[in-house]
C-alpha cells in the first residue's frame, strides 16, 4: 500500500523533526514577504517612522533566523543518536545521512540568511539619518 507507506515515513523522529523545521522555514518567509513589502513601502514613502519599523522587523527576523538555524544544526547532530537507537533491521543508512545533510545545511543557510539582513539593517540605518537631517532642514539650506 504505498499511501500507506508515505503516512508511516514520516512516523519516525528524524522525519518529524525534518517536518517542523520545514515548516518554521515556510513560516520564516511568509513573514520575510511580509516584511519586504512594508520595507518597500517604507522606502518608497521614506516616512522615518515606517523605516525605524521596518528595521526593527529586520531585526525580529534576523533573531528569529538564528534561531532557526541553530535548531536546524541541532537536529542534524542527533540523526547519528537515531540511527544507533533503531532497532529496525531495513534502516537506510544513506537515507539518514542525506536527511541529515539536509537538515544541517538547511540550517546553515537560514544562520547566513541572518546574517546577511545585517547588511540590510546597515542601509535602513544610513538611510533613517539622511532622512532625518533632511526633514530637519540643517543639512539641505536652498539659497536664493
Amino acid at each position: 500500500i504505498p499511501r500507506l507507506q508515505t503516512v508511516l515515513s514520516f512516523s519516525t523522529d528524524i522525519y518529524r523533526r525534518e517536518l517542523a523545521f520545514g515548516i518554521l522555514l515556510v513560516i520564516i518567509g511568509s513573514f520575510g514577504i511580509l516584511i519586504t513589502i512594508h520595507g518597500l513601502i517604507a522606502f518608497v514613502t521614506l516616512r522615518l517612522i515606517l523605516l525605524r519599523i521596518f528595521e526593527c522587523c529586520l531585526w525580529f527576523l534576523m533573531i528569529i533566523g538564528g534561531a532557526v538555524g541553530i535548531i536546524g544544526i541541532i537536529f542534524a547532530s542527533q540523526v547519528d543518536g537515531f540511527i544507533s537507537q533503531s532497532t529496525n533491521p531495513n534502516v537506510n543508512q544513506t537515507a539518514y545521512a542525506e536527511e541529515k545533510l539536509m537538515l544541517g545545511m538547511n540550517g546553515g543557510l537560514a544562520l547566513f540568511m541572518s546574517l546577511t539582513l545585517l547588511i540590510g539593517i546597515i542601509i535602513v540605518r544610513c538611510l533613517m539619518g539622511d532622512v532625518n537631517s533632511y526633514s530637519s532642514g540643517r543639512s539641505y539650506i536652498r539659497t536664493q
